[in-house]
C-alpha cells in the first residue's frame, strides 16, 4: 500500500519505519516470518529498514508503517494536474483483485485452475508500479496520477475533483484480463462492472495529453 502511494507520485522509495503492538501470545516464529517478508519486499524496491517501535497489546496485533521517499520538486506528480482534452490510462488490467477476493472466499479447499491462480495472486500479492510511476514523472508524460486502491470510479473521482475536470469512460475500452473475462459472475459481458468498482488492483491511473500517445505505446512494450 505504501509503495503504491509512492509510485503514484513518481517518487523514489528510501526508508521505512515499522511500529508493532503485539499481544503476549504472539509467537517469535510469527514475528521472524513477518520481518523476513518485510525485508524481502523492502530489498526488492531499494528500501532500508531504519527501525521503529514495539509495545504490548492486550489481545491483537497492530502494525503501523511509515515509508519515506524523495523526488525532484518539478517532477513529482499529484492529483490536480489533469487538463481538458487529456486521455486516461492505466498501467495494467482492472478488476482482477476483486475477483480474486471473491474466489478466495468461495474456493473452500478446491484446487484453483490456472486462471483462478492468476486472480488470487493479483489479490494476495499485488506489485507496486514504482518503475512505471518514476518513468512517467521523470519524462513528464503524465499530468495527474493516482494509484487504484479504491477502484476506478472512486479514484478517478479524486483526480476529477482536484483537477476540476470531468471524465468519460468507455466500458469496451477498459483493460480486462482474460481470466476476469472468463470467470466474472454473469459472463464475459459483465466483466467491465468488476473493473469499474474493484479496488486494491494497485495499478496507476493517470492522465496525459493526446500528443504523448506514441511515447506511451513505446513504454507499454517495455513494461510487464
Amino acid at each position: 500500500v505504501n509503495l503504491s502511494n509512492m509510485a503514484a507520485m513518481g517518487a523514489v522509495t528510501r526508508w521505512v519505519l515499522i511500529s508493532l503492538d503485539a499481544p503476549s501470545g504472539l509467537s517469535v516464529e510469527f514475528l521472524d516470518e513477518f520481518f523476513s517478508g518485510m525485508r524481502s519486499m523492502a530489498e526488492a524496491h531499494g528500501v532500508s529498514l531504519l527501525g521503529g517501535d514495539t509495545s504490548s497489546s492486550p489481545d491483537r496485533l497492530f502494525i503501523s508503517i511509515t515509508l519515506l521517499g524523495e523526488g525532484k520538486k518539478d517532477s513529482l506528480l499529484y492529483r490536480h494536474g489533469a487538463q481538458p482534452g487529456d486521455d486516461l490510462y492505466v498501467t495494467g488490467t482492472l478488476g482482477d483483485s476483486l475477483q480474486g477476493l471473491h474466489l478466495a472466499k468461495s474456493l473452500k479447499g478446491k484446487t484453483p485452475s490456472a486462471e483462478e491462480q492468476f486472480l488470487l495472486r493479483k489479490h494476495l500479492d499485488p506489485a507496486p508500479r514504482l518503475m512505471e510511476g518514476k518513468t512517467l514523472a521523470e519524462r513528464k508524460i503524465a499530468t495527474a496520477m493516482i494509484d487504484l486502491s479504491d477502484g476506478l470510479l472512486s479514484d478517478l473521482k479524486h483526480i476529477c475533483e482536484e483537477s476540476r475536470v470531468g471524465a468519460v469512460i468507455w466500458a469496451e475500452r477498459l483493460p480486462l484480463s482474460e481470466a476476469l473475462r472468463s470467470l466474472a459472475p454473469g459472463g464475459p459481458g459483465q466483466a467491465w462492472k468488476w473493473a469499474l468498482k474493484g479496488g486494491e488492483d494497485y495499478e496507476l491511473l493517470f492522465s496525459a495529453p493526446p500528443g504523448r500517445a506514441s511515447d506511451l505505446t513505446s513504454l507499454a512494450r517495455e513494461w510487464p
